[in-house]
C-alpha cells in the first residue's frame, strides 16, 4: 500500500510530545511490512499550536494525496484534503481534546475546544478511526458519537529490544525516583514535588529527576527548586535520557489522563517499578506490572506508593517482570493491526 500520514505538529519529542513518538513508531511499522509511508508534517511549531494546525491543514494540497491509496490524518489533520483527493481516510486520535480540557483554562481551552471540533468532524467522516486504548475508545463514542463499528483500538507499538539496546548496562540508584513527562497541568508532577518532601522523611537518602519540556517547566522549577535532592532538568538529549532510565530505580508519572502513556512502557522496560495516576489509560498499560496505582491528587498515598515502590523486593521483581511485558506492544504485531485496518478500509 501506499500510505500518506499526515501531522501537523513536528515529529521530535520536544515539538510533539508524545504524539510525535507514536506517530514515527506508526511510519516505521508500516514500512516494517514493505509499506510505502510519505510522512507529513512540519519542521517546527508556529508560535500557535492551532495556528501552526490550521496553517498545515490550509495549505495541504489534495494532489499530494492523490499519489496515495489511504491517507492517515493525526488528530483530524488532513480530512478536507482526503476528501478533495477523493482518498480513503483513517483518523488516528492521539489527543482526544474534551478528555484533555479538564484540564486546562483560559486561552489555551479555548484554542482546545476549537481543535476539538476540528477533530470531531474529522473523526465523523472518517472511515475508520484508530485509538490506542480502550479508554480512548469510549471517550470518542462519547464525545464525538462516532459508532463503535468503526473504532478500532489499535496500541502503540514499543520495540523492547531496541530500548535495551539504548538503555545500556547503567547501574540502577537504590533511591534514584524518575519522572519523564512533557509538562502539561493534566501530567500532575506538582503533586509528585508536594509528596517528595514525605518521602524523605522515610527515606532521606532519596533523589528526584524530573526530565520533560512544556509550558509548566519554569513553575515546575520554582516548585522543585526548595525542595531536598530534586532536579528539575527540562528536556534532555536521547542519550541523557537513557542513562537516567538505567540509573533509577523507579519510575513515576501521576498524571491524571494518558490515551495510551507512553513512558509509563519506558519506564516498564528500563526493569523500573511504576508508580501511575489511577487514570485514563495507565491502568490498562500497565495491567500485569509491578506497579503502584494512585488516585489523582492524593500526596500521602502517592508518597506512600512511591516508599513501597523502593523495596529492593519489589524493585528485583520488576527488573524481571516488566520489561517482558512491554513485548505485547511489539511493531510487528502492532504493525498486523494497523495492515488489517488499512485493508479493510482501501478493499
Amino acid at each position: 500500500m501506499r500510505i500518506a500520514v499526515a501531522c501537523s505538529v513536528p515529529l521530535t519529542v520536544r515539538g510533539g510530545s508524545g504524539t510525535a513518538v507514536a506517530v514515527r513508531q506508526i511510519c516505521a511499522a508500516l514500512e516494517s511490512r514493505g509499506h510505502s509511508v510519505e510522512t507529513l508534517a512540519p519542521r517546527a511549531n508556529a508560535p500557535s499550536l492551532t495556528l501552526s494546525r490550521w496553517w498545515f491543514n490550509r495549505r495541504l494540497q489534495a494532489a499530494r494525496l492523490r499519489r496515495h491509496d489511504v491517507v492517515l490524518g493525526v488528530d483530524g489533520d488532513a480530512a478536507r484534503a482526503a476528501a478533495r483527493a477523493d482518498r480513503p481516510y483513517v483518523a488516528v486520535l492521539k489527543g482526544i481534546y474534551p478528555e484533555v480540557l479538564p484540564y486546562e483554562t483560559g486561552l489555551t481551552s479555548r484554542l482546545l475546544r476549537l481543535q476539538a471540533r476540528w477533530e470531531r468532524a474529522a473523526a465523523r467522516a472518517a472511515a475508520a478511526v484508530i485509538v490506542p486504548s480502550s479508554y480512548s475508545a469510549a471517550a470518542v463514542q462519547r464525545h464525538y458519537g462516532v459508532p463503535a463499528a468503526r473504532l478500532r483500538v489499535v496500541p502503540e507499538p514499543f520495540d523492547l529490544d531496541a530500548w535495551r539496546r539504548r538503555l545500556g548496562s547503567g547501574v540502577p540508584g537504590d533511591e534514584t525516583v524518575l519522572c519523564v513527562a512533557h509538562l502539561y497541568p493534566r501530567k500532575r508532577v506538582s503533586d509528585l514535588l508536594r509528596a517528595w518532601p514525605l518521602v524523605l522523611r522515610a527515606r532521606p537518602a532519596a533523589t528526584l529527576r524530573v526530565l520533560g519540556h512544556g509550558p509548566q517547566l519554569e513553575e515546575t522549577r520554582r516548585l522543585g527548586s526548595g525542595l531536598t535532592s530534586v532536579s528539575v532538568e527540562g528536556h534532555v538529549p536521547r542519550a541523557e535520557l537513557m542513562r537516567a532510565f538505567a540509573g533509577s530505580a523507579v519510575f513515576c508519572l501521576p498524571s491524571a489522563q494518558e490515551n495510551f502513556g507512553i513512558a509509563a512502557l519506558e519506564g516498564m522496560a528500563s526493569g523500573l517499578v511504576v508508580v501511575l495516576g489511577d487514570a485514563g489509560a495507565l491502568p490498562e498499560t500497565s495491567a500485569g506490572a509491578v506497579r503502584r496505582l494512585v488516585p489523582i491528587g492524593d500526596v500521602g498515598l502517592l508518597a506512600a506508593a512511591i516508599l513501597e515502590a523502593l523495596d529492593p523486593a519489589e524493585r528485583e521483581r520488576a527488573q524481571a517482570v516488566n520489561p517482558e511485558l512491554t513485548r505485547r506492544y511489539d511493531p510487528a504485531l502492532v504493525s498486523e493491526q494497523l495492515e488489517a485496518v488499512l485493508s479493510e478500509v482501501i478493499r
